[in-house]
């Protein structure tokens, strides 16, 4: 306790033990009220010693350690708040960090909304620079995303870890696609923002296009769909009959249908489904048909 450290410097932990076998190491920050295990495995108590390594998307603020008897949790010892200054930007997202999904095929020419999305491991912000949205075959520039417009690269309204690029139109059928980030284009929210590295070329996040369907899209405001992330239950509410709802995965692969509701408001159980991201079809009992997408955590 009393020490001020940094994001992904490695921290010692010492502690001395009697008669227990097996510790877990827990760490929670000042504003929130629990603690959380932070290694997967318990440690073995007789080591008295264990390096640490600050997690890069660790926020800036007071924290403290726990250590917790495997055998008794009754039986533990606190150490004092220290401080940790947020110096590192925390990276991608461990599961899902692109959708389109890099090397996904057979992506809907249609988007929903004309949007691509890209998620970090904590929450994010535009910075300064630009991301480009260019074709595979001959490195064509398709699309700039500027940073500074609020239009073409901004924060996803469900989801602060999610940047969204606003393609602002289809895209051409049977074509691979790739996208670059400039180095700072993206930024943490730390009091002093961090930088993301971006990348270039082809090889971080790249899709391609299946053929072109006709597709007829109702307005946004006519359909509410969440919440959004979900853990265990999807609400659609519409202005008209529901009579069929389908989820897709990034490739194009149906995950769940329920078909012939005829209801203007659905209750979809998705807690059996893994976690990533999923396009909503959703037809209409007049032909029309709303593209949707959600987070399953």
């Amino acid at each position: 306790g009393g020490e001020t450290f940094e994001t992904e410097e490695t921290v010692t932990i010492t502690w001395t033990s009697s008669g227990i076998n097996e510790i877990y190491i827990q760490g929670k920050k000042s504003d929130e009220d629990d603690f959380e295990t932070l290694l997967d495995d318990p440690v073995d108590a007789s080591l008295g010693s264990l390096d640490f390594t600050v997690p890069a998307d660790a926020e800036e603020g007071d924290y403290q350690l726990r250590l917790v008897c495997v055998e008794n949790v009754a039986v533990f010892d606190t150490c004092d708040w220290f401080h940790i200054n947020d110096v590192s930007f925390g990276g991608l997202d461990d599961e899902q960090p692109f959708w389109p999904e890099n090397g996904a095929t057979g992506v809907p020419v249609a988007l929903s909304n004309n949007q691509i999305m890209i998620y970090f491991s904590e929450p994010v912000q535009p910075g300064s620079g630009n991301a480009y949205l260019k074709k595979l075959q001959d490195n064509t520039l398709v699309k700039t995303f500027d940073a500074s417009e609020s239009n073409d690269m901004f924060v996803n309204p469900n989801d602060e870890y999610g940047i969204i690029l606003n393609v602002g139109s289809d895209l051409e059928s049977n074509t691979a696609y790739y996208v670059e980030i400039d180095a700072g284009a993206i930024k943490d929210l730390a009091p002093t923002p961090n930088d993301y590295e971006g990348f270039t070329g082809s090889g971080t996040w790249s899709f391609t296009t299946g053929t072109a369907t006709a597709i007829r899209k109702v307005n946004d405001a006519d359909v509410v769909i969440g919440p959004n992330p979900v853990d265990n239950e999807l609400r659609i509410s519409a202005d008209k009959p529901i009579v069929r709802v389908q989820l897709l995965n990034t490739v194009g692969q149906l995950v769940n249908d329920e078909i012939q509701m005829r209801s203007e408001n659905i209750t979809l159980p998705v807690q059996a489904i893994a976690k990533g991201l999923y396009i909503v079809k959703i037809t209409f009992d007049d032909g029309t048909v709303k593209l949707g997408k959600i987070i399953k955590r």
